[in-house]
């Protein structure tokens, strides 16, 4: 599908498109930019399938930027009942991990999308997470996360500002370190 300057892709016509074509690339800091923010919601199901690309003629060849999509697993809460507590365990499936001020588990958190990652996010040194993450933490300031959590619908708001938003005040100021953790995550799966 063609868009004004863009064409959209599916990940595997993406995927294909850079094994068939050397000068083809993604922009891979706003792909980071992407899997830190998935980080900070606590979204891990961000297989190939979460993605769309638009791909941009660049000189003679296309330089592909990351869609996020399928936002489902975002602030997700899987402590109440016992087969959610029990899918939440570590010996049990890692990846689910419900929204707190913590990051917990980064890397059962980074299973889904671990192909991607260490495809397009293990060259980059460490520092470029940081840095990106300091720029995300500039780009959410406290009174923007207040305004979007008061857009809440009034039935779940309070528990929103009561829970919510402490959260992602706390995240928001952990999202450096986290952002190594996650670094050191993609560099360990990728030479495994």
């Amino acid at each position: 599908m063609a868009t004004l300057g863009g064409r959209f892709y599916a990940s595997p016509a993406m995927l294909a498109s850079l094994a068939r074509n050397p000068g083809f690339r993604i922009d891979t800091m706003a792909y980071l930019k992407c899997r830190l923010f998935d980080l900070y919601i606590g979204d891990w199901d961000r297989h190939a399938g979460q993605w769309d690309w638009l791909g941009f003629k660049a000189q003679n060849d296309t330089v592909f930027k990351p869609i996020p999509k399928d936002r489902d697993q975002a602030f997700g809460y899987y402590s109440d009942g016992v087969f959610p507590f029990l899918l939440s365990c570590n010996f049990a499936v890692r990846k689910i991990t419900s929204f707190k001020p913590e990051f917990d588990d980064i890397p059962g958190f980074s299973q889904n999308g671990s192909d991607l990652d260490a495809r397009f996010l293990k060259p980059l040194p460490e520092k470029a997470f940081i840095q990106m993450a300091r720029e995300l933490q500039h780009a959410l300031p406290e009174n923007e996360l207040r305004n979007a959590v008061a857009l809440y619908p009034k039935p779940v708001r309070g528990f929103a500002q009561k829970h919510l938003l402490p959260a992602l005040v706390a995240r928001r100021e952990k999202l450096p370190a986290a952002a190594r953790e996650f670094a050191q995550t993609i560099k360990q799966h990728a030479n495994q």
